[in-house]
């Protein structure tokens, strides 16, 4: 009873400091903004949920500080976001830290636990989670990055899930996505259905399913190098595969490991075993194979 009394008059008084930063800011707030944003509340255990005391109103903006215990939602935040719980905006320029945080459109720095951003300019570092619909800059994760389309680099400790990606994508076991151009890093499995530039795995990488990996999806491709211990392109490849076991559909360029496979090939194959399917007569060559 005694610690209830407590919190709540924590409560109580936070919810003084922010009715009387009302009064004091209260002559920007005629134009829809405040220099100072402030929430606290308390957990409602009857109706689950929390009671909120904030200034400004979620419909107002904030430039200059905002400082939310646990929760803050308004429409612009300019400057810095801090928010023990959840930070939420629809558009925030500058840096946030939250535990989770939401934004609309962000232009800064966000970091935390764990968010999502809709459209993305700049850097964003979560321990768990990120995510962003469109983005361009640095992403950083502990667990999982989760994109549509990205333009930068990502780094994460876990697991990259992409739509569309340009530029570095480091997945410290997998990268999973639809498309890559860039470079592609992953201490087990890249896995796309099309891409272009450099793919280098421990496991595998593969590019539109097919051989091992089962059924192949159409209009898979893939422009450039892959290295790994197997390396699948179910559709067009043109480049340099390098691995224990190769796979292409239609290649065009090399092929250097223990076992080769070209369904059509024009180029080289290097290898124990080579296999060009489409060949009339070297079939099943070893050492060396040639397609024209």
């Amino acid at each position: 009873m005694y610690s209830a009394n407590i919190y709540f008059n924590r409560f109580f008084i936070s919810a003084v400091v922010i009715i009387t930063a009302g009064f004091l800011f209260s002559p920007s707030l005629s134009y829809g903004w405040s220099p100072l944003g402030l929430s606290t509340g308390k957990w409602n255990s009857e109706e689950r949920k929390w009671d909120i005391a904030q200034f400004p109103a979620e419909d107002s903006s904030v430039y200059g500080l905002r400082l939310s215990l646990p929760y803050a939602k308004n429409k612009k935040v300019y400057g810095f976001d801090i928010a023990i719980g959840a930070g939420l905006a629809k558009k925030v320029r500058g840096f946030q830290f939250g535990l989770a945080t939401y934004v609309d459109d962000m232009y800064g720095i966000q970091t935390g636990f764990g968010g999502r951003v809709n459209k993305l300019k700049g850097i964003q570092i979560k321990g768990f989670y990120a995510g962003t619909d469109d983005g361009d800059g640095l992403q950083l994760a502990g667990i999982v990055n989760n994109t549509g389309v990205f333009t930068g680099i990502q780094f994460t400790g876990i697991v990259n899930f992409s739509g569309s990606v340009s530029g570095l994508q480091v997945g410290g076991l997998f990268n999973l996505g639809d498309e890559v151009k860039g470079i592609q890093v992953a201490g087990l499995v890249n896995h796309v259905r099309k891409g272009s530039g450099l793919q280098l795995s421990v496991l595998a990488n593969n590019v539109g399913g097919g051989g091992l990996y089962g059924g192949e999806v159409e209009d898979s491709y893939f422009k450039g190098i892959q290295v790994s211990y197997y390396n699948n392109v179910g559709g067009d490849f043109s480049g340099l595969q390098v691995g224990l076991y190769n796979r292409a559909k239609n290649a065009k360029g090399i092929q250097i490991g223990v076992v080769n496979v070209a369904e059509s090939m024009k180029g080289v194959q290097i290898g124990l075993l080579n296999v060009i399917k489409s060949n009339t007569t070297m079939k099943y060559m070893p050492v060396i194979n040639i397609g024209f």
